[in-house]
């Protein structure tokens, strides 16, 4: 060889390149192999879960439903569709519960699975105050909030509010008006213990933007007007008023009551009463 001419140095060495393409085909068989090992396992996860959840050792056979009253166990468990045979693992808790407070009677509700076969239904349920004629007569609940229209199935034994419109009802963004906070006064009072007027006995109340509420009460029709405001004072006032109208026999009953102001009450009696007992003051 001239040793003018220079060796190349860059000819690629045979026995380098065969170690890159044994290296290349190596990791390439191991990255295949390793996919299908995922694919394989995945697969057997599948298949075990699935094994798993279909088992009947782990299929309903208890349904417990609490805390329902207006809703029968059969529409509690149509709404969550929850049944009988379906897998305790399966079910999905979370989903279950967004579907039962979907229900306008549903308030809150609670979802649980008690291995190895039974599910804990627990719900809290509207509690209805009154109903409001708007047109259509809608449920209220104890906070004074409207929670659906009133349907056949539902109360109907509860005072209805009338003289008002939407306009006069709390909505997001508005207040509600002093005839409507009036009427939700006087249901509340209405609801304790010792109230003069109780709630079963109030059959409607007339909301007046003017006059302020009136009460209709038992099946007669006897009414009491009240105003706008001091429910706690005249009622306490008509309490004394009654007792002592109990002595005066040309008053054994009464149509209607005016306690508009807080230091008068007028009593009309019955109209079966005698012209010269007509009207009592207290």
């Amino acid at each position: 060889m001239d040793p003018k001419i220079k060796k190349n140095r860059y000819r690629p060495d045979r026995k380098t390149q065969k170690e890159k393409t044994g290296r290349f085909f190596i990791n390439t068989l191991m990255l295949v192999l390793g996919f299908s090992g995922l694919i394989v396992l995945s697969a057997a996860l599948i298949f075990f879960h699935d094994m798993i959840t279909q088992a009947d050792y782990f299929k309903a056979k208890t349904i417990v439903v609490e805390g329902n009253r207006q809703l029968s166990r059969e529409m509690v468990l149509e709404q969550a569709q929850i049944r009988i045979g379906e897998s305790v693992l399966a079910l999905s808790l979370n989903v279950a519960r967004k579907r039962l407070v979907g229900h306008p009677w549903i308030v809150d509700a609670t979802v649980k699975r008690q291995l190895p076969d039974t599910v804990e239904i627990r719900i809290q349920e509207e509690a209805p105050l009154a109903l409001v004629d708007l047109g259509k007569l809608f449920l209220i609940n104890r906070e004074g909030e409207i929670f659906k229209e009133w349907s056949p199935s539902d109360p109907e034994d509860l005072p209805v509010i009338r003289g008002l419109d939407f306009s006069d009802i709390k909505t997001p963004g508005s207040s509600p008006s002093v005839a409507w906070e009036a009427a939700l006064a006087v249901l509340e009072l209405a609801q304790t213990p010792d109230a003069m007027i109780p709630l079963h006995v109030i059959r409607s109340i007339h909301a007046d933007p003017e006059t302020g509420i009136t009460l209709c009460l038992f099946d007669g029709g006897k009414a009491v007007q009240m105003g706008f405001d001091h429910f706690d004072a005249k009622l306490l006032g008509l309490r004394q008023a009654l007792f002592q109208l109990k002595s005066i026999e040309a008053i054994s009953d009464f149509d209607a009551i005016d306690v508009m102001e807080r230091d008068r009450i007028v009593v009309i009696p019955v109209r079966s009463q005698p012209a010269s007992g007509t009207h009592g003051e207290a």
